[in-house]
């Protein structure tokens, strides 16, 4: 069996020193218990990544975890902790968690959905409805990130497929929010570096794609948007607008078999007799003031260019990048 901590526990603190040089050192004791011998070091290491090497103390960040020493007592599972903390641990020797981060730019094609054409007009054919399908060989850039890490990071699982929620420079290209995001992410195997530092290189890969990846989306169905007045029988002459959806029909008020553009109010776009838009909060009014005005406003057909809508949706989660070891 693999090796797990059942217990890890705080002990005490040793006394805080200060040399004439300045330099403080903290040395804290721990306890920890597992369930098995084999696996044990990297069991605990894993239950405690702040208290790994070069970590932080947590009243004086200057303070680097400088050794995480263990010592099993003798006929148990139970493993006596020391961590010693330094302002001056790092200085005799490189870390390899402080070597900057290596960002490589390429170049990867994709083939994306199109929507709109050079000049940002919609695709559309002579009728005036639209291209729907087309997909065009987009060129993006790739930054590709290689970067030592220690602990795995909690944003790890978080940021896969995410976008970038703020703008953000890196090595001089700016990009706009949503116009990056995370391509992969591998971390390869751990190393040691000294008698107790482990750490490992993460290799990440981001794409960018200055026209963002956001989507755009016609905005047609099969149903629409459709309201009822009932009297409020709390509030007695008072009426209440009750919204449901129902089937859209075409010209002979048949049900269509195929979805149909709507407004921006998810109705069938419809006119009065003088060809003017009527929407759904004209309609809604004029039935609150008990007008009847449905009988003069009929389905527009056919429409023009200027009445299909396309809805943009974020489909991948924007999060911050500034949390990115990209430094």
């Amino acid at each position: 069996m693999v090796a797990s901590v059942k217990r890890f526990a705080y002990v005490r603190s040793a006394e805080f020193t200060e040399d004439e040089n300045g330099v403080r050192e903290y040395r804290d004791y721990y306890i920890a218990e597992t369930t098995e011998r084999v696996g044990s070091i990297a069991a605990i290491r894993r239950r405690r990544p702040d208290l790994q090497r070069w970590q932080p103390h947590p009243e004086d960040r200057d303070a680097l975890v400088r050794r995480f020493a263990l010592q099993q007592r003798k006929h148990s599972l139970l493993w006596d902790i020391t961590v010693d903390y330094s302002t001056a641990a790092g200085e005799e020797e490189d870390n390899p968690l402080d070597v900057a981060a290596r960002i490589e730019m390429g170049e990867t094609t994709q083939a994306n959905p199109v929507a709109r054409d050079t000049n940002g007009r919609w695709l559309v054919n002579t009728a005036g409805k639209p291209l729907e399908g087309v997909t065009e060989d987009f060129s993006f850039v790739t930054l590709n990130v290689t970067k030592n890490i220690g602990p795995w990071p909690a944003w790890l699982l978080q940021y896969r497929q995410a976008v970038n929620s703020d703008a953000i420079r890196i090595k001089g290209l700016t990009c706009a929010p949503r116009t990056l995001k995370v391509g992969s992410l591998t971390i390869g195997a751990e190393q040691l570096f000294g008698d107790d530092l482990v750490y490992a290189e993460l290799r990440m890969n981001l794409i960018y794609n200055e026209d963002t990846w956001d989507r755009w989306f016609l905005n047609r169905g099969l149903e629409e948007v459709a309201f009822t007045i009932k009297p409020n029988l709390k509030n007695k002459g008072r009426k209440t607008v009750e919204y449901f959806h129902q089937g859209c029909v075409d010209r002979m008020f048949q049900p269509v078999s195929e979805p149909v553009f709507l407004d921006e109010d998810g109705c069938q776009h419809r006119v009065d007799a003088e060809g003017k838009r009527v929407s759904l909060k004209q309609r809604v009014d004029a039935a609150l003031r008990g007008e009847s005005i449905e009988m003069n406003i009929k389905v527009k057909h056919p429409l023009d260019p200027e009445d299909i809508i396309f809805l943009r949706k974020q489909l991948r989660k924007p999060m911050p990048f500034s949390v990115l070891p990209l430094r």
